[in-house]
């Protein structure tokens, strides 16, 4: 077998593997994201691999996710919106897309545009994109699948936080979590802290389980890779 051959193989398998995760019969947790989604989607995106096959093989491979370019650009002109999660996933039958926070009492129309359209990426255009905003940063899923996979447990465990970015994107971990880890039967945000601090989203069918927003993410990175496109046909079947 060839590199090339033995380099698609690998990819079909990482993809089927992704696929009976997201579709398993039992209950997908957030450590199942973080340990084998996030070594997958750093070994295709982070490190380059889908690129080098794509430039072996003479395709285009393309993932789809929700384009946030006019959001983050809206932004920068609404101060009182403190955080911004892009996700595009469906969680315990709730879909968990374009969520925000925002310190102004709420006016009857969204602060910032809310509907945002799925785009087809490239790989590098993917890991450029901004995914998550926290407090007036904001972040790339390049950095959120980096930080996930190399500091968070991922594939490696490191509680060493060098770059400035590291801490802030730490605390935007846990200023809005979902789950349901008390086996809740109604939907409803808790306050964990003060009003418009930390807080949970109560999702009912989600027992024991508490999603950060870096997990919502990178369940969202996986998601788009499963979905990956190759020359416009998308390689896995649903």
């Amino acid at each position: 077998m060839s590199d090339t051959s033995a380099l698609l193989k690998n990819l079909e398998d990482d993809l089927q593997t992704i696929k009976d995760l997201l579709d398993g019969s039992g209950p997908l947790r957030p450590r199942h994201v973080r340990s084998v989604g996030s070594a997958i989607v750093r070994k295709w995106l982070i490190e380059g691999k889908l690129n080098s096959l794509a430039h072996k093989t003479g395709v285009k491979y393309e993932l789809p996710a929700y384009e946030t370019s006019a959001l983050f650009s809206a932004l920068s002109s609404t101060p009182e919106v403190n955080f911004f999660l892009a996700g595009g996933i469906v969680l315990g039958g709730v879909p968990i897309r374009s969520i925000y926070s925002s310190t102004a009492p709420f006016s009857g129309a969204p602060s910032i545009p809310s509907e945002n359209e799925i785009h087809m990426y490239s790989p590098g255009k993917f890991l450029e994109s901004k995914r998550l905003f926290f407090e007036g940063l904001s972040f790339s899923a390049q950095q959120i699948i980096t930080f996930v996979a190399n500091k968070h447990g991922g594939v490696h465990f490191d509680l060493s936080r060098d770059k400035p970015w590291h801490e802030h994107l730490e605390r935007s971990a846990s200023y809005m979590t979902f789950g349901n880890p008390n086996n809740e039967k109604k939907p409803r945000i808790v306050d964990l802290e003060e009003p418009g601090g930390p807080c949970m989203i109560i999702i009912p069918n989600e027992t024991g389980n508490v999603w950060s927003c870096l997990e919502i993410e990178m369940l969202s990175a996986a998601q788009a890779l499963v979905n990956v496109h190759c020359n416009g046909v998308r390689l896995v079947s649903k």
